[in-house]
This record gives C-alpha cells, structure tokens and sequence, in this order.
C-alpha cells in the first residue's frame, strides 16, 4: 500500500547539511570510538551494529515526521473550520 508520508519524507527535496562545530565534535569523537570497538571486535561487527542503529534511527526519524505532519494538518484544519473567537 502506498503511504505517501513516507513518499514525503524520502522525497526529492533534499535541504543542505551545513554541520555544526558541535556536531563534527561529536562525529570525530564517535568515529575514534568506533575505531577502538573495530579493534576490539571486528569491522563486519561493527559494520552490523552501525546498520542496526542506522535503520532503527530512520525508524524513529520517519515516525518523527509523521507526527508533526499530522499535527500540523490537524492545526490547519482547526484553524480552517473554527470559527473566529470574538475577544
């Protein structure tokens, strides 16, 4: 079945990434993590772990943007068909 929410969020539209200071910290300090668990382990280990997060990520990311689209529509639609309040 279609769900055109999820069409939506994995669009065409693409906005640009422009990284903060704060996130490049905390990519180079994950990344030197990461590089001690392959040592201790092995890359296709951390290879599997890295995917399972990244999936379970764009799960929690594509149900994000359900939500607020929803309330976004309901606000819309409150807005479209209350009457004006008189103050």
């Amino acid at each position: 079945m279609r769900d055109i929410l999820e069409e939506l969020y994995n669009g065409a539209y693409r906005p640009s990434f422009h990284p903060s200071k704060e996130y490049c910290q905390i990519r180079d300090e994950q990344s030197a993590l990461l590089d001690k668990v392959e040592r201790a382990f092995s890359w296709k280990f951390v290879n599997d772990l890295e995917t399972g997060e990244g999936l379970l990520h764009a799960e929690e990311e594509l149900n994000a943007f359900r939500h607020g689209f929803h309330l976004g529509a309901s606000l819309m639609l409150e807005l479209l068909y209350t009457p004006p309040q008189s103050v």
